[in-house]
């Protein structure tokens, strides 16, 4: 999975958000709001971890059960990939 690099994570007012810039800009006019698991998601696809490395990460940090946290992340990345923020 490859994450659109023309959105930026930011962090204003202590909200987390994802910002389209560059070309995208043109196609998506808004932002995305995130909560802190969202960004810590992101965070891990930026670095290039596969779904299976988000899932412990995600279990190891926040004490969920795996099958909770992959469905939290299929369903994160449903959203992502509906708003052209990652594509396969």
């Amino acid at each position: 999975m490859k994450i659109n690099r023309e959105y930026a994570l930011r962090q204003v007012a202590g909200v987390w958000m994802l910002i389209p810039t560059g070309q995208t800009l043109k196609v998506f006019r808004g932002i995305l709001k995130l909560n802190e698991v969202g960004a810590f998601l992101w965070r891990g696809l930026e670095e290039g971890k596969t779904v299976e490395e988000l899932t412990k990460s995600l279990v190891d940090t926040y004490g969920i059960t795996s099958e909770r946290a992959s469905t939290d992340i299929s369903e994160f990345i449903a959203k992502l990939r509906n708003n052209g923020c990652v594509e396969n």
